[in-house]
């Protein structure tokens, strides 16, 4: 006696080869389009030093939004990645182009005027400057002031040279990061 298959049965069992393929594609799509996120428009950044200290430290590792600074100038107070000798530098915009910025026993002044750094400088000490920055510069310093040299020209970063905008701490501990 043969058994007969019902036209659904015949369906589900010569479509199951197509299911399990459509699975694995969409898994593969989703596998590329992640990748092309993380490190395309995200690119992930090991902190090397306590430049940075007590918002970033050594070995962190953040995502560095690589167009954010392309659609909008980053704000002041926001960390951003730069490079500089074939190193990657992460610092904080502290002052843009046409501005005057100086340090005196750990206080800074944009155009004499003192900038309330209390939100993200736990370690405000030295001196540097003045300095003027010139068209399509910012000035970019680490947080950690006990670390920075007084060389205020180190700081000055070409708009060009920007890698991107510090979004999120991913290692070891998730966690959001930007400005104060």
């Amino acid at each position: 006696m043969e058994q007969t298959l019902t036209r659904v049965e015949r369906n589900r069992s010569s479509y199951a080869g197509y299911r399990a393929a459509d699975i694995g594609v969409r898994i593969l799509v989703g596998l590329i389009l992640s990748a092309l996120l993380v490190f395309v428009v995200f690119t992930p950044v090991v902190v090397a030093g306590n430049g940075m200290y007590p918002a970033l430290l050594n070995g962190d590792v953040v995502l560095i939004s690589r167009f954010a600074h392309l659609i909008r100038t980053p704000a002041r107070g926001e960390a951003v990645a730069y490079e500089r000798d074939s190193n990657v530098y992460i610092g904080r915009i502290i002052a843009f182009a046409g501005e005057t910025v100086m340090a005196r026993d750990g206080n800074v002044y944009i155009d004499g005027a003192l900038l309330d750094e209390s939100t993200y400088s736990a370690f405000p000490s030295g001196d540097f400057g003045p300095v003027t920055l010139e068209p399509g510069q910012v000035f970019a310093i680490c947080d950690n002031r006990t670390l920075a040299d007084g060389d205020a020209s180190s700081y000055i970063v070409s708009y060009d040279d920007l890698w991107g905008v510090v979004r999120i701490r991913v290692y070891p501990k998730l966690n959001t990061f930007g400005a104060g």
